[in-house]
């Protein structure tokens, strides 16, 4: 296991990328190609391209077969990938236009100003990368900032950025 002190110190990706010192180890997955015997150093979402599931949240409404179809391909979704693209789900696309308009404001800020709403180490929600749970994981090339929305009781506004201010 990696100590907490390790955790602490590592660096962002926008770090990474500001200080030019090139992709880290720990953000390469090392892939054998079988017809020479070399080993490929790839970064991960070069080499981990896969297609979402996509859910008809208005299908899945509706009580026809199509709404069962689509039912039977939310389980899937949901119990092989843990996850799914949501169409057709009502929310305006000036609202997601704003949303990713404050995302990409938050994300271009100083790396001081995002470390205000740092992870907590083994917490999920904050400003941070990939939990580091060994030694030898392959990390995602990213920052993120992961917040619970709802339950509302469950919400943790101090890692709600106050920078932009509309963000909250």
């Amino acid at each position: 296991m990696t100590s907490s002190m390790e955790k602490s110190k590592f660096k962002t990706v926008q770090e990474v990328i500001a200080t030019g010192e090139g992709i880290p180890e720990r953000y390469l997955y090392k892939h054998t190609d079988d017809s020479e015997g070399q080993t490929l150093n790839v970064p991960v979402p070069e080499i981990l391209t896969i297609d979402i599931p996509t859910i008809d949240l208005h299908s899945l409404l509706s009580s026809s077969d199509d709404g069962r179809e689509e039912l039977s391909k939310l389980h899937s979704a949901l119990s092989t990938w843990g996850v799914f693209q949501a169409m057709n789900h009502g929310i305006t696309e000036a609202f997601l236009d704003k949303i990713y308009e404050l995302t990409k404001q938050f994300f271009a800020l100083p790396t001081e100003e995002k470390q205000k709403y740092a992870r907590e180490i083994d917490g999920y929600q904050g400003y941070g990368n990939d939990m580091i749970l060994t030694d030898d994981q392959v990390l995602d090339w990213n920052d993120r900032l992961d917040l619970l929305a709802y339950p509302e009781d469950q919400r943790q506004l101090k890692f709600w950025p106050e920078i932009p201010v509309e963000f909250r």
